[in-house]
C-alpha cells in the first residue's frame, strides 16, 4: 500500500535464519533484528525509495532494519576484482545517488544547512538541438529525474543531440538543465557495448560538454 511519494507499506513473513545457503561470508540475518518473532508470522514493514537506495523498517520508519543499494555489473565486477585482487578501475564504477542527485561516494553528500551556502557552478551550455559530448560515464534515463528507469550508461566521449530542455535542477553543486538526448552513431556503453543509434532518453546537462 502507498503511503506517500515513494513510501508503502506492506506485510511480509520472517523466515528466521538462512545458515542453509552457502556463501562464503556471513548472511544477513532477519532474526537478529526481528526481536521477538517467530516464523511464519505476519509481519508489517516500511519499504522507502529513494534514488538507488531502498531501505526496510518495521513498525515505523525509525526502526530500520536493512538498506539495500542497487548497483549494475559493472560495479560489482570492480568490487569482486578489489576483494579477490586488491585491484579496482574506478572509471567502470557508477556510484549510486539518492532521488537528489547526491551521493555518498564522490563528495556530493546530501545537501545540510551548512552546505547550503556553499558555490553553485551555473552550466548553461545546453541548447535545443546542440550536438554535445558526455564528460563522464552518465546514465541514460526514462525521465528528467535520479528517480526514473536507466535506460543504459553512456561512456565518455559518447555524442547526443539535445531534442529537448527539462527542469533546471542542483546537483553535485551544478546547476543545469536535465535534457532529453538523442544518442548519435558510434555511442558505447560503460561496458564497450555499442548503444544503438537514435536511442532517446533523459540525462544531467551538467555532465554534457
Amino acid at each position: 500500500m502507498k503511503i506517500e511519494e515513494n513510501l508503502y507499506e506492506i506485510e511480509g513473513i520472517a523466515k528466521g535464519d538462512y545458515d542453509e545457503l552457502e556463501y562464503d561470508f556471513d548472511c544477513f540475518r532477519w532474526s537478529s533484528i526481528l526481536k521477538n518473532t517467530f516464523d511464519n508470522e505476519v509481519e508489517k514493514f516500511y519499504i522507502k525509495i529513494d534514488g538507488d537506495y531502498l531501505s526496510i523498517s518495521k513498525l515505523n520508519q525509525d526502526n530500520l532494519i536493512i538498506t539495500l543499494v542497487y548497483v549494475d555489473n559493472s560495479t560489482m565486477t570492480e568490487l569482486d576484482n578489489l576483494f579477490r585482487n586488491k585491484k579496482r578501475n574506478l572509471s567502470k564504477v557508477i556510484w549510486p545517488r539518492y532521488a537528489d542527485g547526491s551521493c555518498d561516494y564522490d563528495e556530493s553528500k546530501k545537501t545540510t544547512v551548512a552546505t547550503q551556502t556553499q558555490k553553485t557552478t551555473s552550466s548553461t551550455n545546453v541548447s535545443k538541438n546542440k550536438l554535445m559530448t558526455v564528460r563522464e560515464n552518465l546514465k541514460l534515463r526514462s525521465g528528467e529525474a535520479t528517480s526514473t528507469q536507466v535506460l543504459t550508461v553512456m561512456s565518455a566521449g559518447t555524442k547526443v543531440k539535445i531534442l529537448e530542455l527539462g527542469k533546471t535542477e542542483t546537483i553535485d553543486s551544478i546547476s543545469s538543465n536535465w535534457v532529453k538526448v538523442e544518442v548519435q552513431k558510434g555511442a558505447k556503453d560503460r561496458e564497450g557495448k555499442p548503444i544503438k543509434q537514435g536511442t532517446v532518453g533523459w540525462c544531467y546537462g551538467g555532465y554534457l560538454e
